[in-house]
């Protein structure tokens, strides 16, 4: 892969070029929410203690994936991984946004997540023959916890208002000694939640 460093209107910060070459496009993880200088991406997939049940979340935010060149990712439980193909997002979307209903198709047969069971929604993009993996966080408050085994952080997901989903358990109010996770709060609002990368990027140089 050969990459360009532009700054936030997309031009190049070599001062030999003053145009985007022909053949470069802009990776769409950096024109989510405006054009952003660069991203903080994790080098592990996450994981929780205690997480609640998947019917409580918010449901990814599919705006700004080619609906032609994504893929969702289902989970195989016989097999325990997520298959090498999925669903083409074109296919399972009616605007820029799932429905509960699109979610129920998608999750008949075979899980896209589960957040219970530390199932995570996968998306898999493709561009210039080249693959890419993203896991879905939804937004969520946290707490660290010391138990017998340990520190654990204990999660809340929350809407964007930062009230509970799960008002069975936690009630109306977020309760006062969890914090929201400052990823979630944009500049201009505050966010559903997050794609990741599911890999460290990499990148070919050339002479």
């Amino acid at each position: 892969m050969d990459i360009i460093y532009v700054d936030t209107e997309n031009k190049p910060l070599d001062p030999s070029k003053s145009t985007l070459e022909a053949g470069y496009e802009v990776h769409p993880a950096f024109t989510k929410g405006g054009n952003l200088k660069g991203i903080w991406m994790s080098k592990y997939e996450p994981s929780f203690e205690n997480q609640v049940t998947s019917s409580k979340v918010l449901a990814p935010n599919m705006s700004g994936f080619d609906k032609d060149n994504t893929y969702i990712m289902l989970y195989d439980s016989s097999t325990n991984e997520f298959k090498e193909t999925g669903t083409l997002l074109k296919e399972a979307m009616q605007g820029d946004n799932l429905t509960n209903e699109e979610l129920a198709k998608i999750n008949q047969n075979n899980k896209w997540y589960d957040y219970g069971k530390k199932i995570w929604a996968n998306v898999k993009t493709i561009a210039n023959g080249h693959e890419a993996w993203w896991v879905w966080i939804p937004r969520y408050a946290y707490r660290e916890v010391n138990t017998p085994n340990g520190q654990i952080m204990e999660i809340v997901y929350i809407d964007t208002n930062n009230k509970p989903l799960d008002t069975e358990k936690y009630g109306t109010k977020l309760p006062n000694d969890f914090t929201v996770h400052p990823a979630f709060m944009g500049k201009d609002k505050n966010l559903k939640g997050i794609w990741m990368s599911k890999y460290e990027p990499s990148e070919v140089k050339t002479e």
